[in-house]
């Protein structure tokens, strides 16, 4: 087994022991809500009959009026596409240059083994 190889598995095994450990952590937390105090689909088609007056700040302008001025289907999907869609852009822009920039390194690599063997 070569060097690289033998990196690559333990940053895979290590990985996998990272997202193990996570996820046994996380189910720990128990559910982020009561289930029999909540009614997930009513709340879904009539968000405005629930009481979110505990909520302030900027969570309860949010929650309160996101639905109305961005005519999306839920919060999560107002704020990242309509609050921050210039900030989620970026994000987007920024992934696609670093996929390009390891396709052409990768490329110019493997050009360069192939020249070496001619």
């Amino acid at each position: 087994m070569s060097k690289k190889s033998l990196i690559a598995l333990i940053c895979a095994v290590l990985i996998l022991a990272v997202g193990v450990y996570a996820m046994i952590v996380t189910a720990g937390f128990g559910p982020t809500y009561a289930p029999n105090q909540l009614d997930a689909a009513a709340q879904y088609s009539a968000p405005e009959m629930y009481d979110n007056s505990e909520l302030d700040g900027v969570a309860k302008a949010i929650v309160n009026s996101d639905l109305d001025k961005t005519k999306a289907a839920n919060v999560v999907s107002a704020i990242v596409f309509d609050y921050r869609g210039f900030d989620t852009l970026g994000e987007s822009f920024i992934l696609l240059t670093a996929i390009s920039g390891a396709h052409v390194i990768l490329h110019s690599r493997k050009k360069k083994r192939e020249e070496g063997k001619q």
